[in-house]
């Protein structure tokens, strides 16, 4: 038989295929499918071989209620905690856990040279420390405000008790003689000297005097410093998704290889 120069594949079609050589070279043609009856002419495998399929099937078998067996145990605590209601805590709980079982096996039982292993270690353990953080994103926030915080221990907040029990922290004031010096809402024009008078807070005066402004101004200067905070805390976390996500990208498919 003469040697087929090419193969084309029809571009439109997908199931034609075009083999350019002579037509005096064919000796059968038929319709179908291109392998019809090759699954029948394959040979009836050896009784030996037979024995170690279904010795195979058994094995299968085996692995497979281990498996569950030890799933069941080991993901119990993340499976009964997790809820539909969970949202990102809980798509992040169970990736964590699920990568946090790959580095156990492929330290252990992982394929390829030992740098091979260890760069996708490497790669996972980094996720992990990243999905760690973006678990709790509003600790991006909290820790920063807890240094401002720090630096201005004096300032506490206005507390309001309502009658169906709920609490609600607003404004910002600082103690001044007998009463205390702070804002409510700056841009309403709220802020000054007040005094609780039959456990309500009241404006007695507008700030009037060059104590009390800096107190003022201190205060704003923190609400700033506090501004600041959450927009530090917001590029992190776009910084730490950008990262997770190039990790995803690069190694994914290759974790598992």
């Amino acid at each position: 038989m003469s040697e087929i120069k090419h193969v084309e594949f029809d571009r439109f079609d997908v199931n034609r295929v075009e083999a350019k050589g002579k037509n005096d070279d064919i000796i059968s043609q038929r319709i179908g499918s291109l392998f019809d009856g090759v699954i029948e002419q394959i040979k009836q495998p050896a009784f030996s071989i037979r024995i170690k399929r279904c010795f195979r099937i058994f094995q299968n078998f085996y692995y497979s209620i281990k498996w569950s067996i030890r799933n069941h145990i080991k993901w119990h605590k993340v499976l009964t905690h997790i809820r539909p209601w969970e949202g990102y805590e809980g798509l992040i709980e169970v990736m964590m856990y699920h990568l946090k079982d790959y580095v156990i096996y492929e330290r252990n039982y992982g394929i390829g040279s030992s740098e091979y292993k260890q760069d996708k270690i490497s790669s996972v353990v980094r996720a992990l420390e990243l999905l760690n953080k973006l678990e709790e994103p509003h600790d991006y926030a909290i820790s920063r405000i807890s240094a401002i915080a720090d630096k201005y221990p004096s300032f506490k907040h206005l507390i309001n008790l309502y009658n169906n029990g709920t609490l609600e922290s607003i404004g910002l004031f600082i103690s001044y003689g007998s009463g205390w010096v702070g804002i409510e809402d700056y841009e309403k024009g709220l802020y000054g000297y007040y005094e609780i008078v039959d456990n309500i807070l009241k404006r007695v005066s507008i700030v009037d005097n060059d104590e009390t402004n800096k107190l003022i101004n201190d205060i704003l200067e923190y609400n700033k410093y506090n501004d600041q905070a959450y927009i530090e805390a917001e590029k992190e976390i776009n910084k730490d998704f950008d990262e997770l996500y190039h990790i995803f990208k690069d190694n994914l498919y290759s974790w598992w290889n």
